[in-house]
């Protein structure tokens, strides 16, 4: 969903007036679900989203911004680049009468976007690092209910990667 409300527009308003201004930008945002990315997308330099960051919430945020810890985490779930791109009934979202009824079915994430043929503006499973790595697929290996494989941290810093 997006943000709505005064601080959406201040929050827009700011990001316009830095990107017009030349300066760098970065959104940073502590969220429980998908949200609209579209806008965010074309005016901020870098966006960090985290979700339920716990009580060590800021510094942690503190320490990726500054370059002391990598950022190795992935999107548990697809943003859309505008909330039209999240096709909701009214009984689905926001609910009627306090009452949300989720009949989607399978249809919803990653795979609402396959089955209707939408591009996310950031997929399931997409982040970035401050390194690179490589993954051998030929060290693939399946076993009962363990996937394994080799990957190398083939940069120049200090990560974690989730596979």
């Amino acid at each position: 969903m997006d943000f709505t409300g005064e601080s959406n527009e201040k929050l827009k308003a700011f990001a316009e007036n830095a990107k017009d201004k030349k300066k760098k930008t970065i959104l940073v945002m502590q969220q429980g679900g998908a949200t609209a990315m579209g806008f965010w997308k074309k005016n901020c330099d870098a966006i960090l989203v985290s979700f339920f960051g716990g009580e060590q919430w800021a510094p942690a945020t503190f320490n990726i911004l500054y370059g002391y810890t990598n950022p190795s985490g992935k999107l548990p779930v697809s943003m859309p680049e505008t909330d039209k791109d999240q096709v909701l009934t009214p009984e689905q979202y926001p609910g009627v009468n306090n009452v949300s009824v989720y009949s989607e079915g399978l249809q919803i994430g990653y795979r609402m976007y396959d089955m209707q043929n939408k591009t996310p503006a950031y997929p399931f499973g997409y982040g970035l690092s401050y390194t690179n790595f490589q993954y051998d697929a030929s060290t693939f290996k399946m076993s009962n209910q363990t996937i394994s494989m080799n990957v190398t941290n083939t940069g120049h810093l200090f990560g974690k990667e989730v596979v």
